[in-house]
């Protein structure tokens, strides 16, 4: 008796020692499932394991998250690539430590969305959207630069495209329904419920459309330069979460694949809050390692420079760690 009562009192001394010793972290996101990494180690237990315990902190837009880590209310974020994003770089407040998600054939969170009325009258198609009026939710976000994609595919000036920022996906959508615009882009989160409840129709995917390197994980300068080693830790846990991603659904089905998509299903569903078969027609690719398209990276800051988003010219070097 005393020997079980020994055993019992030292476990829970162990763990009241090993909750003590956790770091707290801020981890600032959208729920979209381009986040899918990072939900799964934190949900799977990675970030603990590595001695964090974390917090999301959660946002309907992608350049509130990385103003989050510049601003020091978050130490990491996963967002969208964006003109402000690449400003901040180059103010040396921020640096992409990893890739997150990529838009690529089969495998997109972006979704172009009409109203029942704007389908009525034609636009069945991403290339129709030309000569329209078109949702984003800010001036240099990821889904302008799908926009500016489309329009060098499609041989038409960006310039044709009426845009309207709205600041957040949900304002986007409250402006299609109320036909103050005729498209937009919405992340899969907002479109895929939106389509079911019959309230627009989504008329393509931009991961079809243009393939390109959608998120990125961010730190700030500040982080890298005093703590180098909680970044450190902080991405292996972050690479565990992709690994696990990609071996369960960026390869060929087979019954070992499958028990580990059962297994993170569940995840996914939780954080992004889309039903099971929403979830599986809106994955983005993400690579093994949680590697960076750099090329990419590179074309997306010329294409900014060119729209004059950037406030001052600058290379790759400033945005990747």
């Amino acid at each position: 008796m005393k020997l079980r009562l020994a055993v019992a009192t030292a476990v829970e001394l162990l763990a009241v020692c090993f909750a003590q010793a956790q770091t707290k972290l801020t981890i600032s996101a959208t729920a979209s499932l381009a986040s899918a990494p990072m939900f799964i180690a934190e949900d799977r237990g990675y970030f603990r394991n590595e001695g964090f315990s974390v917090d999301f902190k959660w946002f309907d837009a992608a350049q509130p998250v990385a103003v989050a880590v510049a601003a020091g209310e978050a130490q990491f974020g996963i967002t969208g690539l964006s003109a402000a994003l690449y400003n901040m770089a180059t103010a040396q407040t921020i640096r992409i430590i990893a890739g997150g998600a990529r838009e690529a054939p089969g495998y997109s969170t972006g979704a172009y969305f009409v109203s029942n009325e704007a389908f009525a009258r034609g636009i069945h198609a991403p290339k129709d959207v030309r000569g329209k009026s078109f949702g984003l939710t800010t001036v240099g976000s990821p889904y302008q630069y799908s926009l500016a994609l489309l329009a060098e595919k499609y041989g038409f000036a960006l310039s044709e495209v009426q845009q309207v920022p709205l600041q957040t996906f949900t304002n986007v959508l409250v402006a299609i329904k109320g036909q103050r615009v005729d498209a937009g882009i919405l992340n899969s989160f907002v479109a895929l419920p939106a389509a079911q409840r019959g309230e627009g129709k989504i008329i393509g995917w931009v991961g079809d459309e243009t393939p390109w390197q959608l998120s990125a994980v961010l730190t700030s300068t500040a982080m890298l330069e005093r703590q180098g080693e909680s970044v450190q830790k902080f991405l292996r846990a972050y690479r565990e979460g992709a690994r696990a991603f990609h071996d369960a659904f960026m390869v060929a089905e087979t019954a070992e694949t499958k028990q580990q998509k059962d297994a993170l299903l569940p995840i996914l569903e939780k954080y992004s809050k889309l039903e099971r078969a929403q979830v599986l027609t809106s994955l983005n690719f993400v690579p093994r390692d949680g590697g960076i398209y750099v090329a990419d990276i590179s074309r997306q800051i010329r294409s900014e420079e060119h729209t004059s988003e950037l406030q001052s010219r600058f290379g790759i070097s400033y945005a990747v760690f």
